[in-house]
Order: structure tokens, then C-alpha cells, then sequence
């Protein structure tokens, strides 16, 4: 069976969370969870999905027993999606069950959109 990609390329920059709010939830936002702008999906992949592998992009290096949530979707038009369609760039809600894996979100850029990608991670399932 394929394993599930998803290439992330950054943090929301915090200026967009206002645009973005009704569509990913941000009224209740949580300590562990982060607005993320993901690339094209090769997946339909559903709210709720949890990824449990994290790979640096750049170096290779991989970060396992991860257990990352995909808790909202949306997408340039501040839509409300319930799921991540193949062959759509999104913005989305991830809820990180480890603070090691929420520290590695961290280290990504805060981005204003998906042409500015620097150091994208994959997550995997």
C-alpha cells in the first residue's frame, strides 16, 4: 500500500490568521496545534488523518512516531473543506501530540503564501 505524502512548506504567517480563521477554527486555537500552508496533494486525504512520520526535505533526516492530527482544511478562497483534495494546494490545522514534533514545526519560516517555500518537511502516514 502507498503511504500518504504531504509536502508542508511553512507556518501561516500570524498577519493572515484573521483571513483564515473562520474556515480552520482559529477562535480556539491550541498551544499545540499550528495553521500550516501545504503543497499540491497527491492524496484526498480527511480531517481527522493522523501522520506518524515527519521528513526534512532538505537533509533526508527523519523524525518517526510522530502523531499529527489534520484537525481543519481550507484553502486561498478561506473555505472550510473536509478533507484535503488531490491536487490542491491548502492551508490547514494540525494538532501535534508531541512537543519534539511541535518543535520541529517551529523552525519552519512564518510564510505570507505557497511561493515562498524554504524548507519544506513531508509528512507521512
Amino acid at each position: 500500500m502507498e503511504k500518504v505524502r504531504l509536502k508542508v512548506l511553512g507556518r501561516l504567517h500570524k498577519d493572515l490568521n484573521e483571513k483564515f480563521s473562520a474556515g480552520l477554527d482559529l477562535f480556539d486555537l491550541k498551544d499545540n496545534q499550528l495553521i500550516l500552508f501545504c503543497d499540491y496533494s497527491e492524496f484526498d486525504i480527511s480531517v481527522g488523518h493522523v501522520f506518524t512520520e515527519v521528513i526534512d526535505d532538505q537533509n533526508g533526516k527523519a523524525y518517526q512516531d510522530c502523531q499529527i492530527i489534520l484537525k481543519n482544511v481550507s484553502q486561498q478562497f478561506f473555505q472550510s473543506f473536509d478533507s484535503i483534495p488531490n491536487g490542491w494546494k491548502t492551508v490547514c490545522k494540525f494538532e501535534f501530540m508531541d512537543n519534539y514534533t511541535l518543535d520541529i514545526m517551529y523552525e519552519l519560516p512564518q510564510l505570507y503564501g505557497w511561493n515562498e517555500m524554504e524548507r519544506p518537511l513531508i509528512f507521512i502516514y
